[in-house]
């Protein structure tokens, strides 16, 4: 019997990141995430702000889950 492989095919539904200043764990839906950030292709440059203590740092390396 031959095999195959499979894929298994799955949506994005959080950006999880944590503060580098508070270490505050913060999660945003993932759309809510793209329309104020844009596509993952833009995020090389953008900014985002901690939820708790309001600071800003530049977005790093995307890992993805």
């Amino acid at each position: 019997m031959k095999e195959t492989d499979i894929t298994v095919i799955s949506r994005p539904t959080t950006v999880k990141f944590e503060c580098p200043y508070c270490e505050h764990e913060n999660e945003m839906d993932y759309d809510d995430f793209c329309d104020n950030h844009g596509e993952v292709c833009d995020w090389g440059c953008e900014e985002i702000t901690c939820e708790e203590c309001e600071k800003d740092m530049k977005m790093g390396y995307v890992d993805w889950d």
